[in-house]
């Protein structure tokens, strides 16, 4: 937990939490918290706040986020802008937002939310039609907002129970997930798709049948499909991100749950079962994602 008096603090805290960021406030006194709590691959903050102005630039390098950020209201009222949008936000309404890109949410006084991370493979599996860069700055069905901030919330209070019980909170990680993929990547998609659209559906159906090849990438992909290498790399491009990344956030999350579903299993093994040729590669790309190794994960 960070707690902060002082605006120069907060600007601090909420800078290490998303760097780039910067809050301006009337006065210099400042109170206000941020919780980080972690379940599986589900990643959120909770943060309260007063009166202030949040802004963050566009990131340095190129936008291919790993994650698409739910900001849900709890308590109080702002504005959020993103792409040219801007949307009022109400006690349990949602907006999303590529963290890459400038945005800001402007606070009209004490306030509470949370932020929740949502990857963007999750989204292309619902969704291969889904740009992250047209949808920042939306917002989202305030029912389905309302229903996942009363989840939020009771993970919030029950946060020692999910820390001893993995196979809860295995089942909470993917109920959560599962609600706010829906929520920000919208229905299902039809039948009625165009050729690109048909193409990165094909994609994504390539890689989730051929996850564990390690030699599974965008020229194999291409191979099997009879296109070329550049139309799977433009398919991934569409949706901001890249062949590699997807096959590798696949793979980081099919092992987190094999870690705990077979405990016999030496990290290797789940390493090779998953398709990773290397499990010291394996060991660094799951802390890194994870933020623990993959032992320590199997024995939290």
């Amino acid at each position: 937990m960070r707690y902060s008096r002082d605006l120069d603090d907060w600007n601090a805290s909420v800078d290490a939490a998303f760097p780039g960021s910067c809050i301006d406030a009337q006065r210099q006194e400042f109170v206000a918290h941020l919780n980080h709590y972690r379940i599986g691959s589900l990643g959120f903050r909770h943060i309260a706040g007063i009166r202030s102005h949040y802004a963050r630039q566009d990131a340095r390098q190129a936008a291919r986020p790993a994650n698409a950020l739910a900001t849900i209201l709890e308590h109080g009222r702002c504005q959020h802008s993103q792409s040219g949008r801007v949307v009022e936000l109400a006690p349990g309404d949602m907006a999303v937002t590529d963290p890459d890109r400038h945005h800001w949410l402007d606070f009209s006084g004490h306030y509470r939310l949370f932020v929740v991370d949502v990857p963007v493979a999750n989204l292309l599996e619902r969704r291969p039609d889904y740009t992250l860069h047209r949808q920042g700055g939306a917002s989202l069905n305030p029912r389905q907002g309302r229903i996942l901030c009363t989840l939020l919330q009771s993970l919030v209070r029950d946060y020692e129970l999910l820390s001893r019980d993995s196979d809860w909170a295995l089942s909470v990680e993917r109920s959560v997930t599962d609600l706010l993929t829906t929520a920000v990547a919208g229905p299902a998609q039809d039948g009625a798709a165009g050729p690109s659209v048909r193409l990165r559906s094909a994609v994504i159906a390539d890689v989730r049948t051929h996850l564990f090849d390690e030699q599974l990438s965008s020229t194999v992909i291409a191979a099997r499909l009879g296109v070329s290498r550049r139309s799977v790399q433009l398919a991934f491009e569409a949706v901001g991100t890249t062949a590699s990344r997807y096959i590798l956030d696949r793979r980081l999350a099919h092992a987190a749950e094999m870690l705990r579903a077979r405990p016999d299993a030496s990290i290797t093994d789940v390493a090779f079962d998953c398709g990773f040729s290397s499990s010291s590669y394996f060991s660094r790309a799951f802390a890194a994602r994870y933020g623990a190794s993959p032992r320590a994960w199997r024995g939290h």
